[in-house]
């Protein structure tokens, strides 16, 4: 099947192609890498562009337990451009009179006035903030807590003043993150590194989250049923479990220019996607089934935009 092919004016675009608690002090040797905020509106077209930014903005559910909105968890990631931020990636940076929050695949600002929190999106959500803690309501109305008081000088993939700490859902449904904080001494002091170790839901589902040997690259994610296995949010792994539980892993390995990520699903299923070691952009995907890549993605600095036809959904939403 050929190739279709819309173009429109842009300065700097994206061709695609498509074809069929606390550790012990450590030296930092390495940092997680700072991953762009996802942007604040996400109007993203069949071939994974969001319109209003001109990137890329590829999401994949790559985990389930349970019927999400309905008591179960889901574990989804979003390329943001140069990393891939998950759903439970939440994050505040105040910056004294402006204050971005983002969760999983976006982001709201809002600007201090007169003591207030006001919305620049002007969509109904709404920023309180008291002592160590700030309230977000969505425009659905789902509440999230964003805690500041867990370390000083935090790092979650870029620096940022407050995490998330609990969900309420329009539901009722309660979900509660825990995680581990690592603390590096650096030439100027020290910093606390953030990883996310666990996502309880009240209806009993757990995300238990699992890292490579530098403690903050994920590498597994197992979704677990405690009414019955029990997992201890805090622990690194889980352990007496009765039955195998489903989980998605994620490997990296050097490929060239490139590197590669294998991402292995509950089924066994593998996809993979590629980036550029030099841009840090993503430049390709290749579903489990296939022998080469599905979707190609070039950058390109012209004055016009390329889009063909691309293995997506129509909200961005690449399946296996």
């Amino acid at each position: 099947m050929g190739n279709r092919h819309f173009r429109r004016s842009m300065a700097c675009g994206i061709f695609l192609t498509a074809s069929t608690s606390t550790a012990s002090i450590a030296v930092a040797q390495s940092f997680p890498p700072t991953i762009n905020a996802p942007p604040i509106r996400s109007p993203v077209d069949a071939n994974g562009v969001n319109l209003a930014t001109g990137g890329i903005e590829i999401s994949t559910t790559d985990l389930l337990i349970g019927a999400p909105g309905k008591g179960g968890l889901a574990h989804k990631r979003v390329w943001t451009g140069n990393g891939w931020r998950h759903g439970f990636f939440l994050s505040l940076v105040d910056n004294g009179a402006n204050v971005l929050v983002s969760i999983g695949a976006q982001s709201a600002t809002f600007t201090l006035s007169g003591g207030v929190y006001v919305s620049d999106q002007a969509n109904g959500s709404t920023l309180t903030a008291s002592t160590g803690l700030y309230t977000y309501t969505a425009p659905d109305g789902t509440i999230i807590t964003f805690d500041s008081t867990y370390r000083p000088n935090l790092i979650y993939y870029g620096s940022v003043s407050a995490i998330g700490s609990n969900i309420i859902l329009p539901s009722g449904e309660k979900l509660a993150l825990t995680y581990k904080f690592t603390k590096y001494n650096i030439q100027v002091g020290y910093i606390y590194v953030a990883a996310l170790k666990s996502v309880n839901s009240t209806s009993g589902y757990q995300l238990k989250y699992g890292y490579g040997s530098d403690g903050f690259t994920i590498n597994k994610v197992t979704a677990i049923n405690n009414g019955i296995d029990y997992c201890d949010p805090a622990a690194d792994t889980c352990t007496a479990l009765t039955q195998s539980w489903p989980s998605v892993s994620y490997s990296s390995a050097s490929v060239g220019s490139t590197t590669q990520e294998s991402v292995t699903d509950a089924l066994n299923r593998v996809i993979r996607y590629t980036t550029n070691n030099t841009t840090g952009r993503l430049t390709g995907i290749k579903r489990p089934s296939s022998t080469n890549d599905n979707v190609l993605m070039t950058a390109i600095c012209a004055a016009e935009r390329v889009y063909p036809a691309a293995n997506l959904s129509a909200s961005g939403e690449f399946g296996l």
